[in-house]
């Protein structure tokens, strides 16, 4: 601030008004500039943390968060991979007008149980909306529904 001051103050004479906005500018930048990293990781930390709080969403790269806010498609996570072969569909979450719907629970299938795939094909037909049994039905790495 001293600096600009300093620009601006008739001591210093750049001959120009646009010389001396430019050197304002540019000595406001320098001094922004080192803190503006660690800024930017504060805000993806503490929004990281938020999304676990209120809404049990993790997040293992806060720094993917502001690129996240401009999704507009449907992303499958496959969770489990990393400790055994396989996948596991526990539940849905529905999105409609920027809100999240309720979630959709789903019995884990483990082997031939024909009673809970009944079960979990009934809830599909009846708790999950159109689009949403589209997208589902159209990831093939799904276990059975």
């Amino acid at each position: 601030v001293l600096l600009c001051a300093i620009y601006l103050s008739p001591l210093v004479n750049l001959h120009s008004w646009i010389a001396s906005y430019l050197m304002v500018l540019n000595t406001i930048a320098m001094c922004l500039s080192p803190m503006l990293p660690v800024s930017m990781v504060m805000g993806q930390s503490v929004t990281a943390r938020r999304l676990e709080k209120e809404h049990k969403i993790g997040c293992l790269q806060p720094g993917r968060i502001p690129i996240a806010g401009k999704i507009s498609t449907m992303v499958f996570d496959k969770t489990g991979t990393i400790t055994k072969d396989g996948m596991d569909f526990d539940a849905v979450i529905s999105v409609q007008d920027a809100r999240f719907g309720e979630r959709i629970r789903f019995e884990p299938d483990e082997g031939d149980d024909e009673a809970v795939a009944a079960e979990n094909a009934k809830v599909v037909r009846v708790r999950v909306p159109a689009g949403l049994r589209h997208a589902l039905a159209s990831c093939h790495t799904v276990t059975t529904l």
